[in-house]
């Protein structure tokens, strides 16, 4: 395979030269591609792997989830409609080079307020999102930034890397992205590792590629570029060394599971590698671990190939189905552009004209910062739209209460269940003493 060079501005060695206007082309397919992703796991987040494939036989679109959910319908999520890893991915394209953490808490700022939702127009964000968003709409809260493993950051963190600059420039901004989420090493490193390896593919335009290989060789080099600048990446804000070990525990893993063929095993692997150092043991591979889904994500990717219908087996694996299947359809897209896309999918899209607007704009290589405020706007339409679905769902789910028992059956049930209870000799005793009163009465 050949030699890749980390996130770099379209000059990879040994490979064709891609200029700006062909960088920003790849930008359009890969957002789309996070969007769609996002929008199809969405539905699937946090059920478990056998419990969807136990109600959903086959996926060929959007999917409601509600029959999964077993009356928990506050996880209920509207079919086509995607989460705060998109919006935020959005926002984050939008962000000018260099001036990433200005623009985006700009943007966030900016947001409207949704009465109903406690994070805004943000719709389903996780621990570490909502309190980037609670810092951010409330700064004079004195909260830290917590150092917390989120993967949905990861793909969010996507589109700094499809963009003009210096290798050091690109790095730098996914540093600053991450770390105003979390100060998570691991976290950090995947959203690394993810974006040098979706720049190779974008530049290097592979006929084949083995993603578990591609990731290990992209990692070492990530590690040479981070021992070159550690100075650079100091005033980021990282670790040199946490950021190098994390990598270097991402390819032990990846080393392991280089060439498996199986799914299962491949899962089976990465999780007693990471039940090493884990207090509690995972069985799952798609859990909120970075160490954990990025394997998993290039294992799929290797196992399943470039079939669009991959795209829905990847959306029911469950756990982080979200950020799984934002991952797996932004590295699809870097190969296939948009031809990798269900056409069904596209179509039912939620908010898709306005998405295609703001994705011209980029592909033009336009400033779509005047578009970011009406996006947020129509944003809030949306997420009131599916809590307003959502609260007449509950609704007409709430039971009926039930009718109040008359005293005799209330008696009759409660003496029915003091028998049962008791032991043998009891029932006997009681028995007698009832044969008793029986007597009294018919005299």
């Amino acid at each position: 395979m050949s030699t890749i060079l980390p996130i770099h501005a379209g000059r990879v060695r040994g490979s064709r030269t891609r200029d700006c206007c062909m960088i920003m082309d790849e930008m359009k397919n890969i957002l789309l591609g996070i969007i769609i992703g996002d929008a199809l796991g969405s539905a699937f987040d946090g059920l478990g792997r056998g419990h969807i494939r136990s109600h959903f036989k086959k996926i060929d679109g959007y999917v409601d989830p509600a029959p999964a959910l077993k009356g928990k319908m506050e996880r209920w999520k509207k079919p086509g409609f995607y989460s705060s890893i998109s919006q935020f991915a959005i926002l984050a394209a939008a962000c000018p080079t260099g001036a990433i953490t200005e623009s985006f808490t700009g943007y966030v700022a900016a947001s409207p307020d949704v009465k109903e939702s406690a994070s805004g127009i943000f719709r389903h964000p996780d621990l570490v999102e909502k309190n980037l968003i609670a810092r951010i709409k409330n700064p004079t809260r004195q909260t830290a930034v917590p150092a917390l493993p989120c993967v949905r950051v990861i793909p969010s963190s996507i589109p700094l890397s499809i963009r003009d600059g210096s290798r050091l420039e690109l790095t730098k901004d996914i540093i600053s992205y991450v770390l105003m989420f979390t100060r998570d090493a691991s976290t950090l490193s995947g959203a690394l590792s993810i974006g040098s390896l979706v720049r190779y593919l974008i530049d290097e335009q592979p006929e084949s590629i083995n993603y578990t290989e591609a990731g290990i060789d992209s990692n070492d080099l990530l590690i040479e570029h981070i021992h070159a600048n550690p100075g650079a990446v100091f005033d980021a804000g990282a670790n040199p060394e946490e950021l190098t070990a994390g990598l270097r525990e991402m390819n032990g893993i990846l080393g392991r599971i280089k060439g498996i063929t199986d799914k299962a095993k491949a899962e089976a692997d990465i999780c007693g590698w990471m039940n090493k150092r884990l207090k509690t043991p995972i069985a799952r591979a798609t859990v909120n671990m970075p160490h954990a889904i990025i394997p998993y994500l290039l294992a799929l990717s290797a196992i399943q190939g470039d079939d669009p219908s991959a795209l829905y087996l990847t959306a029911t694996e469950g756990g982080q189905a979200a950020a799984l299947t934002a991952l797996s359809v932004a590295l699809m897209t870097c190969l296939r552009k948009a031809s990798v896309i269900p056409d069904i999918l596209a179509q039912n899209l939620a908010n898709k004209k306005k998405i295609g607007v703001i994705l011209d704009f980029l592909e033009k290589g336009s400033d779509p910062a005047a578009l970011v405020e009406d996006f947020l706007r129509t944003e809030a339409s949306l997420t009131r739209k599916e809590l307003e679905e959502l609260g007449a769902r509950q609704r007409h789910a709430r039971k009926k209460p039930k009718k109040a028992p008359h005293r005799t059956d209330t008696i009759d049930s409660l003496s029915k269940y003091v028998v049962e209870s008791w032991t043998r000799i009891d029932r006997a005793k009681w028995r007698k003493e009832k044969r008793k009163i029986d007597k009294r009465k018919q005299t």
